[in-house]
């Protein structure tokens, strides 16, 4: 019996074409403040997401920020990846932000997390082949503090996120 072997490279690279993330449409931000310390601000620009709220007493005071985006894509399927950091200081582990990305037009949760405590969070996804068609991907986002039940005390969360194709 003989063998042999032939050494090789393997390169993958991610498609050439894939769903441009800085051509993210957003509508404008839903900021939502309730009671004299309460504090929000937000900015939605093509791949990246920034979110800022506070209140000096999360018991009687609310602060939120959701939004919409969409894109619409026909091409490869593509490789993803969603980064984001929050950061979330509190009394009662309420305070928190959620992410969702769906194909709205064959409606497909590509994916859905949550977060409510300080951390850094890569959720890899997959975007699949369009075959032809073009498909509408939405973004969903909400994120606040406040309006717990008590213990009352300030609270706050900051959130930065991007999405990026990869190989």
């Amino acid at each position: 019996m003989s063998t042999c072997s032939k050494s090789f490279t393997l390169t993958v690279d991610a498609p050439s074409v894939c769903p441009d993330w800085d051509a993210i449409a957003w509508d404008p931000p839903n900021i939502f403040t309730f009671g004299g310390g309460a504090t929000a601000s937000a900015s939605f620009v093509g791949n990246s997401i920034t979110i800022n709220t506070a209140v000096a007493d999360q018991a009687t005071e609310e602060a939120s920020v959701t939004n919409l985006g969409s894109l619409d894509y026909n091409g490869p399927g593509c490789n993803g990846n969603f980064h984001y950091e929050t950061t979330i200081v509190e009394t009662n582990g309420q305070s928190g932000v959620q992410f969702q990305l769906t194909n709205v037009t064959d409606a497909l949760i590509i994916f859905n997390t949550t977060a409510f405590v300080s951390g850094v969070f890569d959720i890899p996804f997959v975007i699949p082949d369009t075959l032809g068609a073009t498909k509408t991907y939405q973004w969903q986002v909400s994120g606040g503090c406040g309006a717990q039940t008590p213990p009352a005390g300030a609270s706050s969360m900051d959130v930065v996120a991007t999405v990026t194709n990869v190989p």
